[in-house]
This record gives C-alpha cells, structure tokens and sequence, in this order.
C-alpha cells in the first residue's frame, strides 16, 4: 500500500525468511557482499539450492510446496515463480484443488 498509494519503498533486511515471504513485493539475497538473488518472493523462493547457499532457509510454506511438486500437486500456474507463499495465498489455491487429486 505504501508503495501503490504513497509512492514509499520499505526496505526491509531480514534472516526471516517466512516474513520476507509475507511482506515482500521484491527480494534481494546477498551473500559474501555480493548479490547472488533478485525477484519476486516466489520466483526467489523456488531456487531452495541457491537459497540455502546465500546461509538463508526458505520460508517453510515454499519448503511444503516443494515437497508438494516433486509429488505431483501443483498449486499456482503451474510455474514453481507463482507458488502462493502466505497462508492467504495458499488458503485460495487449495480451494481451486481438483477433488480428485490423491
């Protein structure tokens, strides 16, 4: 709201990745004083490996929705970038689940 009705940037430096998650339009990862991530929340948080090796820990909803790909429920567009990553987001794409999914 800041942003869109204000024209404020919030710049926010944070471990907590799952606040990140929440509160992030964009996120910049660093590591070794040098940037190493750029993106959307979920477009960063998909990139688990490349995470991990800045010594961050992905937002847990983005580890449960990993897991839920490499068993075959997609959630989203299908793109692992579009990956719901609050409660809110994830409380709507769950709605849209096909009843006969495992």
């Amino acid at each position: 709201r800041l942003r869109t009705e204000d024209g404020l940037t919030l710049v926010i430096v944070s471990h907590d990745m799952s606040e990140v998650a929440t509160l992030a339009d964009s996120v910049f990862a660093l590591a070794d004083g040098e940037l190493r991530l750029a993106g959307a929340p979920s477009a960063v948080f998909a990139q688990r490996d490349a995470i991990l090796a800045c010594g961050l820990l992905p937002p847990p909803l983005a580890e449960t929705l990993s897991l839920a790909r490499e068993r075959g429920l997609t959630l989203g567009n299908g793109d692992a970038g579009d990956a719901p990553l609050t409660p809110e987001r994830l409380a709507a794409a769950l709605g849209g689940l096909d009843s006969s999914w495992p």
